[in-house]
Protein backbone atom coordinates (compact mmCIF):
# COMPACT_ATOMS: atom_id res chain seq x y z
CA UNK A 1 0.00 0.00 0.00
CA UNK A 2 2.83 2.39 0.77
CA UNK A 3 4.49 1.70 -2.56
CA UNK A 4 1.19 2.44 -4.31
CA UNK A 5 1.06 5.83 -2.58
CA UNK A 6 4.68 6.54 -3.52
CA UNK A 7 3.92 5.62 -7.14
CA UNK A 8 0.96 8.00 -7.07
CA UNK A 9 3.36 10.80 -6.13
CA UNK A 10 6.25 9.87 -8.45
CA UNK A 11 4.50 8.95 -11.69
CA UNK A 12 3.32 12.54 -12.42
CA UNK A 13 6.98 13.60 -12.31
CA UNK A 14 7.93 10.80 -14.70
CA UNK A 15 5.06 11.37 -17.14
CA UNK A 16 5.14 15.16 -17.24
CA UNK A 17 7.84 15.30 -19.89
CA UNK A 18 6.69 12.49 -22.16
CA UNK A 19 4.75 14.63 -24.63
CA UNK A 20 4.52 18.09 -23.04
CA UNK A 21 8.30 18.51 -23.26
CA UNK A 22 8.16 17.66 -26.96
CA UNK A 23 5.71 20.52 -27.44
CA UNK A 24 7.64 22.95 -25.25
CA UNK A 25 10.90 22.32 -27.09
CA UNK A 26 9.02 22.36 -30.41
CA UNK A 27 10.31 18.91 -31.34
CA UNK A 28 6.78 17.53 -31.69
CA UNK A 29 6.85 18.40 -35.41
CA UNK A 30 10.01 16.33 -35.82
CA UNK A 31 8.43 13.46 -33.92
CA UNK A 32 5.26 13.67 -36.00
CA UNK A 33 7.22 13.68 -39.25
CA UNK A 34 9.00 10.45 -38.33
CA UNK A 35 7.82 7.40 -40.27
CA UNK A 36 5.96 5.98 -37.27
CA UNK A 37 2.30 6.18 -36.43
CA UNK A 38 0.77 7.99 -33.48
CA UNK A 39 0.04 4.62 -31.93
CA UNK A 40 3.72 3.62 -32.09
CA UNK A 41 4.77 6.89 -30.47
CA UNK A 42 2.31 6.52 -27.59
CA UNK A 43 2.94 2.81 -27.04
CA UNK A 44 6.71 3.37 -27.20
CA UNK A 45 6.60 6.09 -24.55
CA UNK A 46 4.25 3.95 -22.42
CA UNK A 47 6.44 0.85 -22.65
CA UNK A 48 9.63 2.83 -22.00
CA UNK A 49 8.30 4.27 -18.76
CA UNK A 50 6.76 0.94 -17.73
CA UNK A 51 10.12 -0.81 -18.16
CA UNK A 52 11.67 1.72 -15.81
CA UNK A 53 8.87 1.27 -13.28
CA UNK A 54 9.17 -2.52 -13.57
CA UNK A 55 12.75 -2.16 -12.35
CA UNK A 56 11.55 -0.14 -9.37
CA UNK A 57 8.79 -2.62 -8.54
CA UNK A 58 11.16 -5.58 -9.01
CA UNK A 59 13.58 -3.96 -6.56
CA UNK A 60 10.79 -3.64 -4.00
CA UNK A 61 9.77 -7.27 -4.51
CA UNK A 62 13.36 -8.43 -4.15
CA UNK A 63 13.65 -6.49 -0.90
CA UNK A 64 10.63 -8.32 0.49
CA UNK A 65 12.05 -11.66 -0.62
CA UNK A 66 15.09 -10.99 1.57
CA UNK A 67 12.75 -11.82 4.43
CA UNK A 68 12.96 -15.44 3.25
CA UNK A 69 16.31 -15.72 5.00
CA UNK A 70 14.63 -15.61 8.40
CA UNK A 71 10.93 -16.31 7.83
CA UNK A 72 8.52 -18.06 5.49
CA UNK A 73 7.02 -15.29 3.32
CA UNK A 74 3.78 -15.88 1.45
CA UNK A 75 5.13 -15.84 -2.11
CA UNK A 76 1.64 -15.95 -3.61
CA UNK A 77 0.68 -12.81 -1.73
CA UNK A 78 3.92 -11.06 -2.68
CA UNK A 79 3.60 -11.94 -6.37
CA UNK A 80 -0.08 -10.96 -6.49
CA UNK A 81 0.80 -7.69 -4.80
CA UNK A 82 3.57 -7.11 -7.36
CA UNK A 83 1.13 -7.78 -10.21
CA UNK A 84 -1.28 -5.30 -8.66
CA UNK A 85 1.48 -2.70 -8.40
CA UNK A 86 2.38 -3.22 -12.05
CA UNK A 87 -1.24 -2.82 -13.13
CA UNK A 88 -1.73 0.22 -10.91
CA UNK A 89 1.45 1.80 -12.28
CA UNK A 90 0.30 1.07 -15.85
CA UNK A 91 -3.01 2.81 -15.22
CA UNK A 92 -1.25 5.79 -13.65
CA UNK A 93 1.19 6.00 -16.57
CA UNK A 94 -1.63 5.85 -19.13
CA UNK A 95 -3.51 8.67 -17.39
CA UNK A 96 -0.34 10.73 -16.95
CA UNK A 97 0.60 10.24 -20.59
CA UNK A 98 -2.82 11.51 -21.64
CA UNK A 99 -2.60 14.59 -19.45
CA UNK A 100 0.92 15.22 -20.78
CA UNK A 101 -0.54 15.13 -24.30
CA UNK A 102 -3.08 17.80 -23.35
CA UNK A 103 -0.63 20.46 -22.19
CA UNK A 104 2.41 22.33 -23.42
CA UNK A 105 4.12 22.89 -20.08
CA UNK A 106 5.52 19.84 -18.25
CA UNK A 107 4.84 21.38 -14.83
CA UNK A 108 1.18 21.83 -15.74
CA UNK A 109 1.10 18.19 -16.84
CA UNK A 110 2.61 17.07 -13.53
CA UNK A 111 0.20 19.15 -11.43
CA UNK A 112 -2.76 18.06 -13.57
CA UNK A 113 -1.80 14.40 -13.28
CA UNK A 114 -1.30 14.68 -9.53
CA UNK A 115 -4.69 16.42 -9.23
CA UNK A 116 -6.33 13.63 -11.25
CA UNK A 117 -4.71 10.96 -9.07
CA UNK A 118 -5.74 12.82 -5.93
CA UNK A 119 -9.28 13.16 -7.27
CA UNK A 120 -9.48 9.44 -7.99
CA UNK A 121 -8.12 8.70 -4.54
CA UNK A 122 -10.72 11.04 -2.97
CA UNK A 123 -13.48 9.26 -4.88
CA UNK A 124 -12.34 5.98 -3.37
CA UNK A 125 -11.91 7.34 0.15
CA UNK A 126 -15.15 9.32 0.25
CA UNK A 127 -17.38 6.55 -1.09
CA UNK A 128 -19.41 4.91 1.62
CA UNK A 129 -19.09 1.16 2.08
CA UNK A 130 -22.36 0.25 0.38
CA UNK A 131 -21.85 2.61 -2.57
CA UNK A 132 -19.72 0.56 -4.95
CA UNK A 133 -20.55 2.62 -8.04
CA UNK A 134 -18.25 5.49 -7.05
CA UNK A 135 -15.61 3.20 -5.64
CA UNK A 136 -15.48 1.27 -8.93
CA UNK A 137 -14.03 4.36 -10.68
CA UNK A 138 -10.86 4.49 -8.58
CA UNK A 139 -7.83 2.36 -9.52
CA UNK A 140 -6.73 2.20 -5.89
CA UNK A 141 -9.92 0.38 -4.89
CA UNK A 142 -9.22 -2.25 -7.55
CA UNK A 143 -5.65 -2.54 -6.28
CA UNK A 144 -6.87 -3.49 -2.80
CA UNK A 145 -7.86 -7.00 -3.86
CA UNK A 146 -4.34 -7.59 -5.20
CA UNK A 147 -2.95 -6.13 -1.99
CA UNK A 148 -4.62 -8.87 0.06
CA UNK A 149 -3.67 -11.63 -2.38
CA UNK A 150 -6.86 -11.98 -4.43
CA UNK A 151 -6.55 -12.27 -8.20
CA UNK A 152 -9.92 -10.91 -9.30
CA UNK A 153 -10.74 -10.98 -13.02
CA UNK A 154 -13.01 -7.93 -12.70
CA UNK A 155 -10.09 -5.92 -11.38
CA UNK A 156 -7.83 -7.18 -14.18
CA UNK A 157 -10.43 -6.11 -16.74
CA UNK A 158 -10.76 -2.70 -15.07
CA UNK A 159 -7.03 -2.04 -15.29
CA UNK A 160 -6.94 -3.23 -18.90
CA UNK A 161 -9.87 -1.00 -19.89
CA UNK A 162 -8.51 1.97 -17.92
CA UNK A 163 -5.12 1.73 -19.65
CA UNK A 164 -6.58 1.14 -23.10
CA UNK A 165 -9.01 4.05 -22.73
CA UNK A 166 -6.36 6.59 -21.82
CA UNK A 167 -3.84 5.27 -24.34
CA UNK A 168 -6.47 5.50 -27.08
CA UNK A 169 -7.34 9.04 -25.96
CA UNK A 170 -3.66 9.95 -26.12
CA UNK A 171 -3.34 8.45 -29.61
CA UNK A 172 -6.42 10.41 -30.66
CA UNK A 173 -4.97 13.62 -29.22
CA UNK A 174 -1.72 13.18 -31.14
CA UNK A 175 -3.66 12.35 -34.29
CA UNK A 176 -5.63 15.59 -33.89
CA UNK A 177 -2.34 17.49 -33.44
CA UNK A 178 -1.11 15.98 -36.68
CA UNK A 179 -4.25 17.08 -38.51
CA UNK A 180 -4.94 20.49 -36.97
CA UNK A 181 -1.80 21.83 -35.57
Amino acid sequence: GTIALILMMLIPVFTMRLIAEERRNQTIALLMSAPVSDMHIVIGKFIGLMLFLLLVIAGCVLMTFTLAAGTQPDTGLLLTNALGLILLAASYVALGLYISALTVQPVVAAVGTLAAFFGLWLVEVSAVEHDNSWRALAPTSHFQSFNVGLLNSADLIFFLLFCCTFLLLTIRRLHNNRLYG
